[in-house]
């Protein structure tokens, strides 16, 4: 068999065109904060990347800088001169991440793994290595295995040692050592840890009898691309023992400064990791110690899609998370974490969405562990209400339009009595009672819940004593205005609406009422008698326009567009390209013959000018000698038609 090398290259292309699938449970929903889990770091491959023993991993994207992912992890692995990762689980189920993406990706063609090393090369729990899709021979029954760069070793549960160059050809067996339970290689040895302690070294270019280095080891590690090996003794000290310069190469160790009680080691090109026996992981480097700490939570954020909101409106949520060692986490809020101190007008919707219920400004709260922060949600909302009344120098509101406009719930029984739900309030009014009960408090109110032109109203000092909300009569407008927090609503009486129109209309309310006579636009016959109905005018963030509203003889009514400005109407009114002021079948005893070919765009023999100006407009040009006159029709296109009259009447036309 030919071993496939080049396994992460492939997988870093994969991860960089999204080949691969996402498994949902990788993303971040919940906090992730290591420090609030009780979460410690398990196993190291460099500062940047580590996993923790609540499975999740700490790693490095080169573009959003740290990440953290969780997932349930039983270790993790780099591959040699790439900026792949390998993770496996506790089921065997494969990921991988390359630092030019970041984000964990699913591996399903490979199941059952119980370690991956070096270049995709993935230890089976049935005791087989695969190298890629392929099987790996004459390694079965592996306790343990080991790359270094290009090439790898297994040790087997018998003892045998079975070596690998280049990831090409088959491997060959280098040794046998008894007893032992793990292996590490460097370029030119094999260094495998006996249950004993003992370090047996194997040549595995001269397959020269295994020779015992140093005892009472309980891990090792080889100084990258040195004949040195890092141990560490049973003691908790940690030793470097170098390859001698005498004949028989003899190991010599010396102890490294400043270390003790420490568990196992890892190496990296930068420093040495040592975890000590009561959990926590140092960096060594040249005598220098560095802790390895879990980045811990500095800071939160809530963000909010948008802080002003009308009724109605969906507002989604999120946190983001500020750690120390530079990561972001923007993640959702879960529902004990966000806090709306005005439920009336917004309330969770599940916990990363408000429903804005009514209007005011309601301050939205985060907690996570000691960490806090705020949102504010403004609420506006421009519909007018109607059926404000002002009794007795007293103003009057409705009840259930008010109160749900406020964010509120209205139910109304059959005996009058209204119950009204407002955020923590409870409210019950009784029609024709002067009278309301607040969370089962009766007290006075400024005069009776009544019916007044088919809509039952409260007085307003109700909203204004026990619900701080402002509320204003506008004399000019005669309409009711509420203030709650940054927001206005505006309750029209049922005169408001004829005042503002009188206002925005002005003079032109004298054309209401007044007959035209279609000629050249409208709808209709021609000349047939239209009424103006109403003036319209309409207003948006542009400004104001103006239409008419025509009724025809027959009852059907149409709208005539004019323009921008009040005197867009008269101007269309007071053209008779479009329509008479006057009656012209009144003003013109012509017969009906004469207004039929009219109508039908028709000129006859015998015809006057003004007969043929209705008929087809006026002329291009004229021109006049003596009593013959002349009339020019003609258009863009260089077509022309003449009609030429004498002594008033038609005498020819083409």
């Amino acid at each position: 068999m030919k071993l496939k090398k080049g396994t992460s290259l492939l997988l870093s292309l994969c991860l960089a065109l999204g080949l691969i699938t996402i498994p949902t449970q990788v993303s971040a929903s919940t906090p992730t904060n290591p420090e609030d889990t009780g979460a410690s770091i398990k196993s190291v491959i460099d500062r940047n990347t580590y996993l923790l023993d609540d499975g999740s991993v700490w790693s490095y994207d080169v573009t959003d800088g740290p990440i953290h992912e969780q997932y349930n992890f039983t270790g993790i692995t780099s591959v040699y001169n790439s900026s792949s990762f390998y993770g496996w689980t506790e089921d065997g189920q494969v990921m991988g991440w390359s630092a030019a993406v970041g984000q964990l990706e699913e591996l399903p063609q490979y199941s059952g793994v119980a370690e991956v090393v070096g270049d995709a090369l993935f230890l089976k729990k049935d005791g087989t290595v695969y190298q890629g899709d392929d099987l790996v021979e004459n390694m079965s029954g592996v306790r343990s295995l080991h790359a270094y760069k290009h090439s790898f070793a297994a040790l087997l549960t018998s003892g045998e040692v079975w070596y690998n160059s280049g990831y090409q050809g088959k491997s060959r067996k280098v040794g046998t050592v008894q007893g032992a339970t793990s292996l590490k290689i460097n370029s030119s040895f094999a260094a495998v840890l006996q249950n004993t302690g003992k370090v047996m070294l194997l040549d595995m270019q001269t397959d020269d009898q295994p020779r015992e280095i140093v005892d009472n080891v309980t891990s090792m590690a080889w100084d990258g691309d040195t004949q040195s090996l890092l141990t560490v003794k049973k003691d908790g000290t940690v030793w470097r023992y170098d390859r001698g310069t005498d004949r028989a190469r003899t190991y010599k160790g010396n102890q490294l400064s400043g270390l003790s009680n420490v568990e196992q080691i890892v190496y990296s090109p930068t420093e040495l990791f040592v975890q000590q026996k009561d959990g926590p992981w140092l960096g060594y480097n040249k005598g220098t110690i560095t802790p390895l700490t879990i980045p811990s939570m500095i800071s939160i954020a809530l963000i909010v899609s948008q802080t002003d909101a009308a009724v109605g409106d969906l507002v989604k949520l999120n946190v983001e998370e500020a750690y120390s060692n530079g990561y972001k986490l923007t993640r959702l809020p879960s529902a004990d974490e966000v806090i709306v101190d005005q439920p009336q007008v917004a309330e969770l919707q599940g916990p990363d969405t408000l429903k804005v219920k009514g209007i005011g400004s309601a301050k939205i709260s985060l907690q996570v562990g000691n960490f806090k922060a705020e949102g504010q949600l403004n609420v506006t909302s421009q519909e007018h209400l109607t059926g404000a009344v002002m009794l007795e120098g007293k103003v009057y509101l409705p009840i259930q339009s008010v109160f749900k406009i406020l964010g509120g719930t209205v139910n109304v029984a059959s005996n009058g009595m209204f119950t009204i739900q407002l955020g923590e309030k409870s409210i019950v009014l009784q029609k024709d009672n002067a009278s309301v009960i607040i969370n089962g408090e009766s007290k006075p109110l400024k005069g009776k819940t009544q019916l007044v032109n088919g809509v039952t109203v409260i007085p307003a000092d109700l909203l204004i004593d026990e619900l701080s909300v402002g509320v204003t009569w506008n004399t000019d407008l005669k309409q009711a205005e509420l203030l709650v927090g940054g927001s206005k609503v505006v309750i029209e009486s049922s005169e408001t609406a004829k005042i503002i129109k009188a206002a925005d209309i002005g003079n032109l309310a004298r054309v209401i009422g007044k007959s035209y006579w279609v000629n050249r636009r409208g709808e209709g016959e021609r000349f047939s008698k239209v009424t103006i109905s109403d003036i319209i005018v309409k207003k948006d963030k542009f400004g104001k326009s103006y239409d008419i509203e025509f009724r025809t003889a027959n009852g059907k009514t149409y709208i005539e567009h004019c323009g921008a400005s009040a005197s867009s109407v008269t101007d269309l009114l007071n053209n008779p390209v479009y329509y008479f002021n006057y009656n012209p079948y009144q003003k013109y005893k012509w017969s009906q013959s004469t207004w039929n070919k009219i109508k039908a765009g028709k000129v006859d023999y015998g015809m006057t000018p003004t007969q043929v100006e209705f008929s087809w407009g006026s002329p291009t040009a004229r021109s006049k000698e003596g009593n013959v006159e002349v009339w020019v029709y003609g258009d863009r296109n260089f077509n022309f038609e003449i009609v030429s009259f004498k002594n008033g009447k038609v005498i020819s036309y083409t």
